[in-house]
């Protein structure tokens, strides 16, 4: 049996062993992944256990994060930027170690926010603690432009600054709110918002309105800042999906299989942290041209479940004013009296190909603002299942985000007469 732990003082809180698991019984692999219990005086010892026994690696929390670094072997880049690490793992007889913090947050924002591109991006970090420092430098090597990290006293986060060879500037929390209107994405990395201590006080309505809030806060699930930050008709990145993703890099190491961050992965997580939390139950509908998906979709509608229809909202994109907005910038000529003319709209793209991708990228993100929206009010209404009619669900690896999975077929000669 392979056998990993993740270790802390107190780690009873830990779900590590919860995601682990499901991960271990998923992919079918002899495997164990508990937590235990290490006090400071002990760590020693554990690494040393860690290094001559049967265990292939652990996961590391507080507050063992800085002091673990000088009991490993090898450590990363990641790890000397940070000053922590959170992965270990045996290789070749010695210990290596790395922090996924980074990687698991930039993973995060781009499950919720898939055309969010770091490159080039101005940041807001608020909070300069251990945290911060593994999402600067990540954010960095994905090609951030520009970090502002702001903190309660400036020179924490003048000495964080310095590690990132003049790329992040500090700024005083009394500064936070005249940067904003330059930001992309605002993330909090402090404890604020979680229960029983304060809240993010900051002016989110300055921000642009393309602009994304993330919080590394997941008890809650959302944060008031995240709700703040809706309610400005900003886009929200949950911090539950960083603990999620953040987990992969080490299942990988200790057991060889990359696993995915599924939905059913987190709505799991979400309901051991609040038994109140709620998600409908997801069908993803999918299937080629005239396969008939369309009348596989009214019989679910039929019997009461709502459906979101990813070829209807395009129709309706290309037949309404903010369509016609949408698309104006890159084909002026086919965007007339507020509805797009979809037969000149083919026409620019037999003419110029590459005019294909700047369409697609309009209309996805069109259509995922959409169907976030169909899910939000369908958790609202306490629906129990709905349908997403989605083109492509499978080649575009979007089935981790639903439970089941319909692929409609047809025989190929029906097919061809449709």
């Amino acid at each position: 049996m392979i056998k990993a732990c993740v270790i802390g003082d107190p780690i009873a809180h830990s779900r590590s062993p919860l995601i682990h698991g499901y991960w271990l019984k998923k992919h079918g692999i002899h495997g164990q992944y508990d937590k235990q219990q290490v006090r400071p005086e002990n760590l020693s010892g554990f690494f040393e256990t860690l290094r001559h026994g049967n265990m292939v690696g652990c996961n590391v929390t507080i507050p063992h994060k800085e002091a673990a670094r000088h009991l490993v072997d090898i450590v990363d880049e990641c790890v000397k930027i940070s000053g922590a690490l959170n992965t270990v793992w045996r290789q070749d007889g010695q210990l290596h170690a790395t922090t996924t913090d980074g990687i698991g947050f930039c993973a995060n924002v781009l499950d919720h926010v898939p055309d969010f591109h770091f490159s080039g991006a101005t940041l807001m970090v608020f909070g300069a603690g251990g945290s911060s420092r593994p999402i600067i430098d990540e954010c960095l090597r994905r090609g951030a432009k520009k970090v502002f990290l702001a903190n309660r006293t400036i020179a924490r986060a003048a000495e964080v600054a310095a590690l990132f060879a003049g790329h992040v500037e500090p700024v005083a929390y009394a500064e936070v709110d005249n940067k904003l209107p330059t930001c992309d994405l605002f993330i909090n990395c402090t404890s604020l918002g979680m229960k029983g201590e304060g809240r993010v006080a900051v002016a989110l309505a300055k921000l642009p309105k393309h602009a994304v809030v993330a919080d590394i806060v997941y008890v809650p699930l959302i944060t008031e800042l995240l709700k703040e930050a809706e309610a400005e008709g900003l886009r929200i990145v949950p911090g539950l999906g960083m603990l999620l993703h953040q987990a992969v890099p080490g299942f990988e190491k200790w057991f060889g299989v990359k696993p995915n961050v599924t939905k059913r992965l987190h709505d799991m997580i979400a309901q051991d942290i609040d038994p109140a939390f709620h998600a409908p139950k997801i069908i993803g509908l999918t299937g080629s041209i005239a396969m008939g998906k369309s009348e596989v979709a009214k019989v679910f509608q039929s019997q009461g479940l709502a459906v979101f229809d990813a070829d209807a909202v395009v129709h309706q994109l290309y037949e309404s004013p903010e369509g016609a907005q949408l698309l104006a910038h890159i084909a002026p000529s086919a965007t007339q009296q507020g509805k797009v003319d979809r037969k000149k709209l083919s026409e620019l793209v037999l003419a110029n190909p590459a005019l294909l991708h700047q369409i697609e990228i309009i209309v996805h993100a069109y259509v995922a603002k959409l169907r976030k929206d169909f899910l939000k009010n369908a958790t609202k209404r306490h629906e129990t299942h709905v349908v997403l009619d989605v083109p492509l669900l499978l080649e575009k690896a979007q089935d981790k985000d639903v439970d089941w999975v319909i692929v409609v077929s047809s025989p190929p000669e029906q097919q061809r007469h449709r």
